[in-house]
């Protein structure tokens, strides 16, 4: 079971923050993954109740839920909320992704951005 998103005091508060505006008092958080030898895209959103192929488990009292095709995938990630001079919203930070082209076996297989060249 994954249960090492680390998920930062900053991103907690804001996630209760904003369930709070949206008026839900008990929420999960749900993680979702896609993309491939490009790069990775999260996807962050509340939802009321898991499907019956999502993981869910609470971290620091916030319930999160993870597909369990995207479980290795998310293993370890560190989840924050950022504020800078270019803005403010949650950041994902992976370890175990490469940078560019880490899935790419050829550049027949990239996704065709000039990532692989």
């Amino acid at each position: 079971m994954v249960n090492k998103i680390n998920v930062s005091e900053k991103a907690i508060e804001k996630f209760k923050e904003y369930a709070s505006a949206e008026g839900k008092k008990d929420f999960i958080i749900k993680i979702s993954v896609s993309g491939g030898c490009c790069g990775r895209s999260y996807e962050l959103g509340f939802i009321d109740n898991s499907k019956g192929l999502d993981v869910v488990f609470e971290n620091k009292s916030m319930k999160i839920c993870v597909a369990n095709a995207d479980i290795e995938l998310l293993e370890g990630i560190n989840l924050d909320y950022i504020k800078d001079e270019h803005g403010e919203g949650f950041k994902i930070e992976n370890n175990k992704e490469k940078e560019g082209c880490g899935n790419c076996s050829s550049e027949d297989s990239c996704c065709g951005s000039g990532c692989c060249s």
